[in-house]
């Protein structure tokens, strides 16, 4: 039974995380019904993104009741991609998941418009990703701008023979000295 009181580390700040947590932390997409297995084998939560997001709606449907099975397989944290054209459509989004628990994170690609996102659901006290990051200058936009979690897309470098762990090393010592610095 999940303790009310007692927050999840990688909710809260990362040097509470790192003295509490062994290693990195491993997240699990997919459909619903073949996840629980590694949920239970020690996966930190789930993560969706816009593709499976897409396949799982065409299975069960709305995309409410795709998170409503999230919810229902575990009490682990589950980060939920949205998408919008603007900071309030971001918003209007954002809370009807938000709303549905608060195991909900929420996963916003980095735009000029989720800068203020992040910005208001900072002061909500909201946990959010921040995905589709390509560049140090991004991460520093979307962690000033109240990102706590910042996810780099290091896809992209390898399909050019690039380093794909460089942008997590720079925003590890970039971040390194940061009072209230962001999980990378």
């Amino acid at each position: 039974m999940k303790d009310p009181n007692k927050k999840n580390p990688l909710l809260t700040n990362i040097k509470n995380a790192n003295s509490i947590l062994p290693g990195p932390s491993i997240w699990i997409a997919g459909d619903p019904e073949d996840l629980k297995i590694w949920l239970e084998r020690g996966a930190a939560g789930i993560v969706t993104n816009t593709v499976i997001l897409n396949e799982m709606v065409k299975k069960y449907g709305q995309l409410t009741e795709v998170i409503k099975r999230y919810l229902d397989i575990t009490d682990k944290p589950i980060a939920v991609e949205i998408d919008g054209h603007s900071t309030s459509e971001l918003l209007e989004v954002g809370e009807i998941f938000t709303k549905m628990s608060d195991q909900i994170i929420l996963k916003i690609p980095a735009t000029s418009y989720a800068l203020d996102a992040f910005t208001e659901l900072k002061k909500s006290e909201i946990t959010t990703f921040c995905t589709t990051i390509f560049t140090l200058n991004q991460c520093v936009a979307v962690a000033q701008s109240g990102a706590t979690h910042l996810l780099p897309f290091c896809e992209p470098f390898k399909d050019v023979n690039g380093d794909p762990t460089k942008l997590i090393r720079e925003c590890k010592n970039l971040f390194s000295n940061w009072e209230n610095r962001p999980f990378i």
